[in-house]
């Protein structure tokens, strides 16, 4: 008789944790913008958040139905990998100033996002069937090799997302047992990209600096549409009807 697998209930109220979080913090921080520079609800990019949320929710659900096992096919595995690098290749020539969203009428999609799943994906196939063999330039050259592509190719519109790929993959490799002087290469090559992308702004300067919570110098200024006048922001807000400063 076969066993009836059971919920893992403290991962799963996690998740359900983390998702109401981030859905509080979008409207935090959106609620202001949304009304002064997009001239919309201050509600509008919640609620696009939230539908994105409820789906999320019921793929997980239908996820949690179906036996983990069936994933493990290296049909899902590279194939995901494949889209993936096509979205990004798309994004990257359709949307030209920010090289980050596929827009067609009122749907659009950000690539990046989706490069998380699709590396779990292959991680979790590529190991298991090189567990006993994770040391080996067979197992380690492939992932630096895919891991690099996709992260490099993230890196140009979203710095943030590729250190998190980098760092999943870090995280992954080290739990399937990974010898530490590997990590300490992972360490130094990641130290290594850090620098370069701070040298060469080409790449992708304002989301390196955003990423690190700094102001990109040199960025923002003497742009056309821009005001210098020494008027602060908040007495801007103080001029718009039904607008409250206190809200900043």
């Amino acid at each position: 008789m076969a066993q009836r697998l059971k919920t893992d209930w403290i991962l799963f109220l996690t998740v359900l944790t983390m998702v109401c979080f981030g859905l509080v913090m979008v409207y935090s921080s959106s609620s202001i913008i949304a009304e002064l520079k997009y001239h919309v609800s201050s509600t509008h990019f919640f609620l696009r958040q939230l539908g994105w949320a409820v789906f999320s929710f019921l793929v997980l659900l239908y996820c949690m139905k179906r036996d983990y096992r069936l994933w493990n096919n290296p049909k899902i595995a590279f194939a995901s990998l494949g889209v993936v690098l096509l979205l990004l290749l798309a994004v990257y020539v359709t949307d030209g100033g920010s090289h980050r969203w596929l827009r067609a009428g009122p749907f659009s999609l950000q690539p990046s996002e989706l490069a998380k799943p699709a590396l779990a994906l292959f991680l979790a196939f590529f190991l298991c069937r090189r567990l006993g063999a994770v040391n080996e330039k067979h197992t380690l050259g492939p992932i630096a090799i895919s891991i690099s592509i996709m992260a490099l190719a993230v890196a140009v519109a979203d710095l943030g997302t590729a250190v998190v790929l980098v760092t999943t993959t870090v995280a992954v490799i080290f739990v399937a047992g990974v010898d530490y002087r590997y990590l300490a290469i992972c360490a130094g090559s990641g130290r290594t990209a850090r620098v370069w992308l701070h040298r060469h702004e080409a790449v992708s300067a304002g989301s390196f600096h955003r990423f690190c919570g700094q102001e990109p110098q040199g960025i923002g200024k003497n742009r056309p549409g821009r005001s210098h006048s020494p008027i602060r922001a908040q007495d801007s807000f103080d001029q718009r009807p039904g607008l409250s400063a206190v809200a900043i």
